[in-house]
This record gives C-alpha cells, sequence and structure tokens, in this order.
C-alpha cells in the first residue's frame, strides 16, 4: 500500500494544510477566551473546596483544644491527689523503715532508752549531712568556677586591648 498523500497532487496538500491554519486562526478567539473561563471555574472550585477545608480544619482544632481543656480540668486535680497520695506513702515508708530499725535497735541492745537514742542520732546525722548536701548543691548551682573562669578572661581580653592600643601602629598596618 502506498500513502495517500504520494498519490494526493501537491496542490491539494497545500490546500489542506491552508484549510487548516485557517480553522486554527478562526477558532483561536474562542479558544482563548475558553480555557481562561475555565480557568476561572477551576479557581473558584477550588477555592470552595479551600474554603470547606479550612472550615473543617479548624473545627477540629476547635474540638481538640475542647477536648484538651477537659483533659486538663480533670487532670490537675488528679495530679494534685496523685502528688499527696505520693508523699503520704513516702511518710508512712519512713514511718515503717524508722519502726523497724529502732525494734531491731531495741532488740540488739536490750534497751528501749539507748534504741531511741541512737534513732535521734542517726536522724541528726541525717538532717545535717541533707543541710550541708544541700548548702553545697546550692553553691555549685551558681557556677563559682565558670563565673571566675569568665572574670579572668575578661580582666586577660582588657590587659590585651590596653597592651594592643598602648603599642605604636607598624608601618605595614598604616598602609592598609
Amino acid at each position: 500500500m502506498s500513502a495517500p498523500s504520494a498519490e494526493a497532487p501537491p496542490d491539494a496538500a497545500a490546500r489542506t494544510a491552508q484549510d487548516a491554519r485557517a480553522a486554527d486562526s478562526a477558532a483561536e478567539p474562542k479558544a482563548a477566551s475558553a480555557p481562561l473561563l475555565e480557568q476561572l471555574e477551576s479557581l473558584y472550585a477550588a477555592a470552595g473546596t479551600l474554603g470547606i477545608s479550612l472550615k473543617r480544619f479548624f473545627g477540629a482544632l476547635a474540638q481538640l483544644l475542647l477536648a484538651e481543656s477537659r483533659i486538663v480540668r480533670h487532670g490537675v486535680p488528679l495530679f494534685f491527689i496523685g502528688t499527696i497520695a505520693l508523699i503520704a506513702l513516702a511518710v508512712s515508708l519512713w514511718t515503717c523503715t524508722v519502726a523497724l530499725i529502732g525494734w531491731a535497735l531495741a532488740m540488739a541492745t536490750h534497751s528501749v532508752g539507748i534504741a531511741l537514742a541512737l534513732l535521734v542520732l542517726g536522724h541528726i546525722a541525717l538532717i545535717v549531712g541533707l543541710w550541708f548536701a544541700l548548702k553545697r548543691g546550692v553553691r555549685h548551682a551558681s557556677f563559682p568556677q565558670s563565673r571566675a573562669e569568665l572574670r579572668a578572661l575578661g580582666h586577660q581580653l582588657s590587659r590585651e586591648f590596653d597592651h594592643a592600643s598602648a603599642r605604636p601602629a607598624s608601618s605595614t598596618e598604616t598602609r592598609a
């Protein structure tokens, strides 16, 4: 089989190409306005979808904040009640421990008075130890070594600056 364009005369092919160009040029003003209208319609549809999506998003955000406020409203008192319960548990555990130590000291010394005296001395030693540990912790929390280092670096910088400003400028520095 041969191609149809090979059998057609050259004038017919030229006329067909001219007709196609004429049809395209006549359709261009309509085609230019049609895509613009379609673009505006798609832009309007996209804006509407965006608006609906934003409304849903902010609605969900409001519901989330409401749920979080409910959790906080019920969670904060529960937190304080739990804290009080933990403190009570710690105190009762300490009391039981002291009672067991006191009983063991009473059995070891065969005297309740000596056992109580040892318990009181032990508590005094604990309180004094905690006092010194807290005092040391507060002193180290203020970072005295770091502050002393920074002060020394500041003094060194000041001396170097004074030394550099007192030295006359060399000939290479004045040219630059």
